[in-house]
């Protein structure tokens, strides 16, 4: 239970965000305008599932895609967006998003481990349902699984990427701070620093 509550309140940020995005009228909006609210509404319900995504419980951002789908379909117009359009938009996934819920219970591998995971999930998510909504006539499942596939895995890799690169300039600080304070002589600071750029 406390995991779930704690996974909620790393929510509210988000929420905040997203209420702002979503205020006013979009009537008047160009194409391209729209696409870059869509692009915001996305990028901030993908960094709220990663988020909650750290605590080991199933389906817990779920709540942050029915968001992020309704969001997107006022957007582009669709005030009412009902439970038929977010099964057909969470279809895109296939079994992939049930699969990276059991993720989460596989040691070394849950929690932060596939948080890039996640992140590339709801962005595929997020441009499936903008793909649904730009569209005069409702796409086909296939098509939508397409725009799906073609997000899912760049989206993850670039999230990869960027962990890896914080994860590179912690290490590099704290060597840094472990030479200054004389905890490490200067010969010593030089190679770890060598060996930790050397695995770029």
């Amino acid at each position: 239970m406390n995991l779930v509550k704690n996974g909620m309140a790393r929510l509210k940020p988000y929420e905040d965000t997203l209420k702002r995005l979503v205020s006013g009228d979009f009537a008047e909006l160009s194409p391209a305008e729209r696409g870059e609210k869509a692009e915001q509404i996305i990028q901030a319900c993908a960094a709220a599932a990663m988020a909650m995504g750290a605590a080991p419980v199933p389906l817990l951002e779920l709540p942050v895609f029915a968001a992020m789908v309704r969001a997107l379909g006022k957007v582009y117009g669709a005030e009412a967006v009902g439970k038929k359009v977010l099964l057909e938009i969470a279809a895109a996934a296939g079994g992939g998003l049930l699969l990276r819920q059991a993720m989460r219970f596989v040691p070394f591998v849950g929690g932060m481990a596939n948080a890039s995971r996640i992140y590339g999930t709801t962005w595929a998510l997020g441009r499936a349902a903008q793909f649904y909504f730009s569209r005069r006539q409702a796409p086909s499942r296939e098509e939508l699984r397409q725009v799906f596939q073609e997000t899912v895995e760049n989206k993850s890799r670039e999230q990869d990427e960027r962990m890896a690169g914080q994860g590179l300039d912690e290490k590099l600080r704290t060597l840094d701070k472990l030479r200054k304070q004389r905890l490490i002589s200067e010969e010593e600071y030089q190679q770890k620093r060598h060996a930790l750029l050397g695995a770029l």
